[in-house]
């Protein structure tokens, strides 16, 4: 974050401002470092080369680390240890090769496990590895014929969305949206993507009427932004912030899920049952009677979500959806965006995410649009992927190795 030292810190992207803080507190050299979900808003690229650092730091400085994380996968095998807690109690502590001996727990727990060794415990292996490269060694088979799967094509002559030659920055002399062109059909599911300080939330923004371009135009559903007010689209279009808690504001989770339909003028019928579905669909109706602030983050982003559901937008707009989610809980969200066929825009770092949820995959990076496509060729790109501080899963890096591609561990298993 050198290059960044003279930035104003609510100008840095939510992952540039976990590095600040990770760094503020390692400059006062601690003993002990207790870090909760230090990579859950950082690029792959970013999310490594911190987990890195702190690794280093603790083999040279005997530096003591306790992380709470849900990106279990991609900090693995690095640890010393492996902690999981259920309901106030520690039900597993184990280094991390013995613990993932224990793969139903981390099932029945809905957490998610690092693609390797899922995939070989579904291989029936006993040993299993914690990287792509330790996994490419140990598996012997022969190279297997490619077989590419085709995504549907999505129409987009009704468009939900519309930017032309949009231009944006926060300040005079640093633009942040550079010239960027692109239409979003009503039904796709997009997952904007690229790397911390990449443009995403603000694009994000525009779609939503809250920011508005220095030059070109934005159009959802045809209207143009420049033109209307925000409240022009309040309950066709909903936005959840990358920082939830800038959301909740009311005394209970059923009263935040409910102010939204109360200021459209929902008759009571409609608002209740409006508010049932959403906290339904967040598996959070056990919490409708809690304080949102006192919930974990996962459960909070869901109530913010809830509380943008109820009000049945055609157009959803989602930033960084799955900070702070197990593994249970981000395929039940994502499968009723899919059921719900809304239109969805989502900015994500979850690459595996992306490539089972959405139809679409744009990436950005400083303020460009560099690839725009179907999920699965974009991944096969490489030097692309690198370009924006994102990485092919390790189901598909390990296939890759093998002479097929396989996006999924599903996928995988049937090629072999």
């Amino acid at each position: 974050m050198l290059e960044h030292r003279n930035s104003a810190t609510n100008a840095l992207s939510g992952g540039q401002k976990q590095r600040i803080c990770i760094a503020s507190v390692l400059a006062m050299q601690p003993c002990v470092l207790l870090l909760d979900e230090p990579i859950s808003q950082m690029d792959p690229k970013g999310a490594d080369e911190v987990l890195r650092v702190i690794k280093k730091l603790n083999s040279e400085l005997d530096l003591t680390i306790v992380m709470v994380e849900h990106r279990i996968h991609e900090a693995a095998h690095l640890v010393d240890r492996i902690i999981i807690m259920n309901e106030g109690e520690i039900v597993l502590s184990e280094p991390p090769k013995k613990a993932f001996k224990n793969v139903e727990l981390f099932h029945d727990l809905g957490l998610r496990l690092p693609e390797t060794v899922e995939l070989f415990h579904r291989l029936g292996y006993e040993d299993v590895p914690l990287t792509v490269e330790e996994t490419v060694g140990k598996i012997n088979i022969k190279k297997i014929k490619d077989n590419n799967h085709n995504s549907p094509i999505i129409d987009i002559s009704n468009a939900a969305i519309s930017a032309k030659d949009v231009w944006y920055g926060y300040e005079k002399d640093k633009v942040v949206l550079k010239g960027i062109n692109l239409e979003i059909g009503k039904g796709e599911r997009v997952a904007l993507m690229g790397n911390n300080g990449s443009g995403k939330s603000t694009l994000l923004l525009h779609f939503a009427a809250m920011l508005k371009p220095r030059k070109g135009e934005v159009k959802i559903s045809g209207k143009n932004i420049g033109s209307n007010s925000p409240y022009t689209f309040a309950g066709k279009v909903g936005i959840v912030f990358q920082n939830p808690d800038l959301m909740l504001f009311c005394d209970t989770v059923k009263d935040e899920a409910s102010f939204g339909p109360q200021n459209l003028g929902y008759s009571k019928e409609e608002l209740n049952s409006n508010v049932s579905k959403a906290l339904k669909a967040m598996t959070i109706e056990a919490l409708s009677d809690d304080a949102p602030h006192a919930l974990s983050k996962g459960q909070r982003l869901r109530v913010a979500v809830a509380s943008i559901l109820s009000t049945t937008p055609e157009l959803l707009l989602l930033d960084e959806p799955t900070t702070g989610q197990d593994k249970i809980h981000i395929e039940e969200m994502m499968k009723h965006f899919l059921d719900s066929k809304k239109t969805l825009v989502f900015c994500t770092h979850d690459i595996e995410t992306a490539i089972k949820f959405s139809t679409r995959v744009i990436i950005m990076n400083q303020g460009n649009i560099i690839a725009d496509g179907n999920p699965r060729k974009v991944f096969l790109d490489k030097e692309l992927l690198e370009q924006a501080s994102l990485k092919q899963p390790p189901v598909l890096q390990i296939s890759q190795e093998l002479g097929f591609s396989a996006f999924s561990i599903e996928e995988f298993l049937e090629a072999l």
